[in-house]
């Protein structure tokens, strides 16, 4: 890289955006997965969440080994071309874009839930809402 291209470069994504978007990730989780987990059983969440923990930690240990052994610490795409080349780097970067874009979205509409509950709005406001704070991240 050039230093004129990274002195080109311009933030975008503010610390109020990214704490925006981390809050209300967690709560729509919250809301969305606890909610149709509790409803299903509480024996079928707990498997989940014991599969999910050892999938996360086998994830923790992979990332690790990587940086180390690559010396790379910029993500998941440069770790995929180092492994896989560049075309499953690609996939790898689009899938975290699509990440990006799903987030925002479940954000949304979950935030959109609360106030359509809390206000007693119909449902045929949803859309509305959707709007509202998908414009405002």
């Amino acid at each position: 890289r050039s230093d004129g291209a990274a002195a080109s470069r311009k933030r975008v994504v503010r610390r109020r955006d990214l704490w925006a978007i981390g809050v209300g990730t967690v709560i729509s989780g919250d809301f969305f997965g606890w909610q149709a987990t509790l409803s299903s059983g509480f024996g079928s969440g707990l498997v989940a969440l014991v599969l999910v923990a050892i999938f996360y930690a086998l994830l923790c240990v992979t990332v690790a080994e990587l940086a180390t052994t690559l010396g790379l610490g910029s993500g998941p795409c440069q770790f995929a071309e180092a492994c896989f080349g560049p075309h499953i780097a690609f996939l790898t970067g689009f899938a975290e874009v699509l990440k990006c874009v799903v987030v925002v979205a479940v954000v949304a509409v979950g935030i959109g839930s609360y106030l359509g509950e809390i206000w007693g709005t119909p449902t045929c406001w949803a859309p509305a809402w959707w709007l509202c704070f998908i414009a405002g991240f």
